[in-house]
């Protein structure tokens, strides 16, 4: 991830320190930075018209910033919002759900926001994931 580029942008967001960011560089060096999870539908379209995949992803409320490791061997990432709670109770919580495929199974980290703290980690079938919030490695589909 390249520092430089998300300080320059960072300074130039006003909704900078408010908001958990997500970071991610592309395989050809493209770089996105966004806190509406709805900008990944871009960085998907962007990766399929480039054939082009994601190498990293990162997670940041103020200063805290969690990389997440992708795997060489990932044959789609993943990423959707998510929320959950108790039935009954006032209290709920909110989840950035990043996710890669490998071997046919989705590996799914649910990690809560803003706090960025892993909550748990779900092995999942593909047919059980939010289709729209898959990126394929179009590097990989290639081969």
């Amino acid at each position: 991830m390249n520092q430089d580029k998300w300080k320059e942008f960072f300074q130039n967001s006003p909704d900078s320190i408010h908001v958990c960011w997500i970071k991610v560089m592309l395989s050809d060096g493209k770089h996105f930075f966004f806190f509406n999870h709805k900008k990944w539908l871009e960085v998907k379209d962007y990766c399929k018209q480039k054939k082009t995949n994601v190498t990293e992803i990162e997670l940041q409320f103020r200063s805290h910033c969690v990389k997440i490791n992708i795997d060489k061997k990932s044959e789609a990432t993943y990423l959707v919002k998510a929320s959950g709670g108790l039935l009954g109770s006032p209290v709920s919580k909110e989840f950035i759900v990043i996710g890669q495929l490998i071997n046919g199974i989705m590996t799914k980290e649910y990690w809560l926001i803003p706090e960025l703290v892993l909550d748990e980690t779900i092995d999942s079938k593909l047919e059980e994931c939010i289709s729209e919030g898959i990126i394929y490695n179009e590097e990989k589909k290639e081969n």
